[in-house]
């Protein structure tokens, strides 16, 4: 049976019924966000929404702005480039002290709020269906969450720089990975695989059955061309495991401490994965790509309107004069860092930054 013939079953309208070409010109007058939810009905109207012109900028990334903490409002917001507009909304499950731990393919965020038991409630929340999965609470908060696919078929893993857990959506507790580390930098899928870099500069590898297995230790890659010494005891390292033209790519933010409260970053290095010879090589171009750090690699040709450049790092850093922290572009062809405005003026630098990608 057909979605169309459950839905007349139900009850519904004669909106299941109507011509092909007349939804086609409804749906070329929607918002972005209503074409969306409109593409996910069913296979016959996505079949028919993709050929709208707006329907491949579904598939570009969104950016997730949050709320603002200096107001009471609970409002997001996710701000089309394209649009160059914001479009507003409630996060299922979510408020304005929530964490988004991450992004999820097909519009999906994993967020975290702190409950009065001392513990931890997690949610898989779409604001484009209005869809929320209830995840196992935890004991112990998470600094980052990762899905190898789009919910609800997918593994999902939390860090907390100490240890890891998993579960998959429908599980009733969060099952911890065995690893042998010094403490975790960073985690991300690639090519269905989990990574996993550590303090003392190894990568393990999962692969997940009914229970995520080490496939490989990579204990002894060239840790001392990456991880300089410095003996400056003000010189901090964040380590951002990426995924960028179907590479994984070890992104290193080299900062110093300005005083106990500001760091400063300084420099970036950028390196890729080479499994073949067990080394991670230098990456001196990201050719047309430019990332967002800890969250994703994306085209900048086609965000060029918005101000992303090619062979450029996004970031923010603490603001020497206080305040909010501020967008800054990093760029590996001169190695000069600057700061970073959008050509349209939008304001989404006092914002959590995150992409979320609604293609599956």
């Amino acid at each position: 049976m057909c979605h169309q013939d459950c839905l007349r079953r139900r009850g519904a309208g004669p909106w299941v019924d109507l011509p092909g070409d007349v939804l086609e010109r409804i749906l070329n007058n929607l918002s972005f966000a209503d074409l969306a939810r409109c593409s996910a009905v069913c296979k016959q109207w996505n079949s028919i929404a993709s050929t709208t012109p707006h329907f491949k900028s579904l598939h570009l990334p969104w950016l997730l702005l949050s709320p603002d903490r200096s107001t009471t409002s609970e409002t997001w917001a996710l701000y089309s480039p394209l649009e160059r507009r914001a479009h507003r909304f409630n996060v299922p499950s979510a408020s304005r002290d929530s964490e988004v731990l991450g992004s999820c393919r097909a519009g999906w965020l994993l967020t975290q709020n702190r409950c009065k038991n001392h513990k931890y409630s997690l949610h898989l929340s779409n604001p484009f269906t209005n869809r929320t999965i209830r995840l196992p609470r935890r004991s112990f908060m998470s600094f980052k969450g990762v899905s190898s696919s789009a919910p609800p078929n997918c593994n999902l893993v939390l860090h907390n720089f100490c240890s890891l857990a998993f579960c998959r959506p429908g599980d009733e507790e969060w099952s911890p990975i065995e690893i042998d580390h010094s403490g975790i930098r960073d985690i991300a899928f690639f090519k269905g695989l989990l990574y996993c870099a550590t303090f003392d500069h190894a990568v393990f590898v999962y692969e997940f059955g009914p229970q995520p297995v080490c496939r490989n230790a990579y204990t002894e890659i060239n840790r001392l061309s990456i991880y300089d010494a410095c003996d400056d005891e003000h010189h901090e390292e964040t380590v951002y495991l990426m995924e960028s033209a179907g590479e994984l790519l070890m992104v290193i933010q080299h900062s110093i401490e300005v005083n106990l409260a500001i760091t400063s970053t300084v420099h970036f290095g950028v390196y890729r994965l080479d499994l073949d010879v067990l080394q991670w090589v230098e990456v001196r171009s990201l050719g047309d790509e430019a990332l967002i750090l800890g969250t994703s690699s994306i085209n900048a040709e086609k965000f060029s309107a918005f101000g992303f450049k090619r062979n450029c790092i996004y970031f923010t850093d603490d603001d020497l004069a206080g305040g909010n922290d501020v967008w800054l572009e990093f760029c590996l062809e001169n190695q000069i860092i600057q700061p970073f405005s959008p050509r349209d003026g939008s304001p989404f630098l006092k914002s959590t930054f995150l992409f979320l990608m609604l293609d599956a």
